[in-house]
């Protein structure tokens, strides 16, 4: 070392009584070299010496000075402290998530599956917010199949309820099985396969299913209720209050709201729901309770006392808050208090750990609208934007606003933006449609109606949900124009689309009434009543029992001006004079003269 080396200096240098001078110094440092060498040659003779001595082993140690420090190989660590990270990992990508970062929550999710490769909980929140991304339908089916791998129930559940969303019956059936194949006492997996097997009318064997759960006294038996009794509501009741008698508290919300549903008036109702509210005291029942007393009852301020004392009880930051603010900003708004409407639409849009969903920004913005005021129109819908960044329809509520300001060239950017973010998106391109027209440009509106149906014929599900909207909205263009034959031909194939698959009651509705229209205006009242029954006949049962029932209503009033042309046209054929036929053939004469006298 340097502390020996420096001592045999100077033990030289008295030895040969010799001075540090510039005359001595050539000679020293050569004694210094003959020094280091013979230190140097002690060292590998101790070396070698413990070599040879020390028992062998399986790795060469390194020679070790002892002024350079030792390095040792970190330490793994213990499985303890791995959960904690990946559990701090998983609570990050939840908030993320929250906050609408998606792409951010994919990264930590997949950072905690590297510490703990078997938490299906980290799989199954990666699974999900990776369908709120941009993801492919095959990336996330692979996703699910690396997951699937824990054998979780939960990750079978959430891939079965994904191959129903995206069409493919047979899979989600598959999945359904192999989910209660590692937990056959789950009543939600048994609920959603026999909601499954009911929605594609096989009653006998949803029950199968709803029965084969051993708890009978709570969720399985309110559907396995509603599914043996569809159609007749005394035996429904009876069924309902059977299984309120036996039903434990925790399931007394499911049955008390199913009651609702078959309530025989909206006092019955409102008492069924207000006890559902306090079993479960979620947003779901105080937003059926506010309905009830709104639209049943007649009892707005009712409806208002629900739920403030709701929000009073919830944490202004919870989902539970924004989705309660909401309604209630919603009711203000539908009875003209915009005042109070934009303090709560306000305070839904405060939250500071969840991203409101986008229908918030546009029900804030439709008020801001109906104020006259459109400079806070855009700032919101500006902000929704860039919240989230895959949906399309704050952009077409801006496309709105420029084409109210006729500001076509904007109008038509934001289409495109609409388009961009959400392709799925079919109210874009009847956005469109409208638009071009408005500049009086049928030759483009019919592009763009063609174009939608052409773009989404890839997806199966935004197919399913924007045909019909685009050829009733093309149908309208033609037979605003008389060429009735186009438009007919269009609702006929939007009939027979209807026919093949499943039907979502708004379609139905919308779509025969604008054929059944346009034999009225084609003076065919009788073909119009037929298309009116048959709309009436295939459309779907209403979830919203009790309430205001649009789909319905723009069908019965369709059948009635059928009926009452059909009561009009028979008057004047037996009628008992021949001055009501007079009449008749001298208003068509009048009418078929291009220029008539007036008198």
């Amino acid at each position: 070392t340097t502390l020996h080396l420096v001592l045999a200096l100077c033990a030289f240098l008295e030895q040969e009584k010799l001075s540090i001078t510039q005359k001595t110094i050539p000679k020293i440092v050569q004694q210094l070299g003959t020094i280091r060498q013979a230190m140097w040659r002690h060292l590998l003779f101790a070396a070698s010496c413990t070599a040879l001595v020390a028992p062998p082993s399986g790795t060469r140690q390194p020679i070790r000075c002892s002024a350079v420090p030792q390095r040792t190989a970190p330490k793994k660590p213990s499985k303890a402290k791995l959960r904690r990270m990946a559990r701090t990992l998983y609570v990050r990508g939840e908030r993320s998530a929250a906050r609408g970062h998606t792409r951010s929550a994919c990264d930590l999710y997949r950072e905690c599956l590297e510490l703990t490769p078997r938490d299906s909980y980290a799989w199954l929140a990666l699974c999900k917010v990776m369908q709120r991304t941009n993801a492919t339908a095959h990336e996330i089916r692979g996703t699910f199949a690396q997951a699937d791998e824990c054998n979780s129930v939960h990750i079978a559940h959430a891939w079965a309820r994904f191959e129903e969303d995206e069409g493919h019956v047979e899979d989600a059936r598959h999945l359904y099985e192999r989910a209660l194949t590692l937990d056959p006492d789950s009543a939600y997996v048994r609920h959603a396969w026999g909601l499954l097997e009911r929605k594609h009318n096989n009653p006998t064997r949803a029950l199968e299913i709803f029965e084969g759960g051993t708890d009978q006294r709570g969720l399985l038996a309110v559907a396995a209720a509603e599914t043996r009794f569809h159609g007749d509501e005394r035996g429904l009741r009876d069924a309902l209050l059977e299984v309120l008698g036996t039903s434990p508290s925790r399931h007394d919300a499911v049955a008390y709201r199913a009651f609702a549903r078959v309530a025989r008036s909206p006092g019955e109702r409102c008492a069924a729901l207000r006890r559902a509210l306090e079993v479960d005291d979620s947003h779901t029942c105080v937003a059926e309770l506010s309905d009830a007393l709104a639209d049943d009852a007649g009892d707005v301020d009712g409806a208002r006392r629900v739920l403030a004392q709701f929000l009073e009880r919830k944490h202004p930051d919870s989902r539970a808050y924004l989705s309660a603010a909401r309604k209630l900003a919603n009711l203000e708004h539908a009875n003209g208090d915009l005042e109070r409407a934009t303090h709560f639409y306000e305070a839904a849009l405060d939250g500071r750990d969840v991203i409101p969903p986008v229908g918030v920004f546009l029900d804030a913005a439709r008020c801001a609208i109906d104020r006259g005021d459109d400079a806070g129109a855009r700032k919101l819908l500006t902000r929704a934007t860039r919240a989230h960044r895959t949906k399309g329809r704050p952009h077409i509520m801006l496309a709105d606003l420029e084409l109210r300001r006729q500001n076509y060239e904007e109008c038509e950017q934001s289409l495109q933006a609409a388009i961009k973010a959400d392709a799925s998106d079919g109210s874009a391109f009847v956005a469109l449609g409208a638009s071009r027209l408005r500049r009086r440009d049928v030759a483009g509106a019919r592009d763009a109606y063609r174009s939608g149906l052409k773009d989404l014929k890839s997806d199966t599900k935004a197919y399913n949900r924007w045909a019909p909207s685009l050829w009733v909205a093309w149908a309208t263009l033609e037979g605003d124009r008389g060429r009735y034959d186009e438009a007919a031909t269009l609702l006929d194939a939007a009939r027979r689309w209807l026919s093949k698959h499943a039907r979502r009651r708004e379609d139905v509705a919308y779509v025969y009434h604008a054929r059944g229209s346009l034999d009225l205006r084609r003076r065919r009242p009788r073909d119009a009543e037929a298309v009116f029954e048959e709309g009436l006949r295939l459309l779907p049962p209403s979830k919203t029992t009790g309430r205001r029932d649009r789909s319905s209503s723009c069908l019965l009033l369709g059948l009635a001006k059928a009926k009452q042309r059909i009561d009009d046209e028979d008057y004047v054929r037996h009628a008992s004079s021949d001055l009501a036929p007079r009449a008749a053939a001298r208003l068509t004469e009048r009418r078929n003269r291009p220029f008539a006298r007036r008198t």
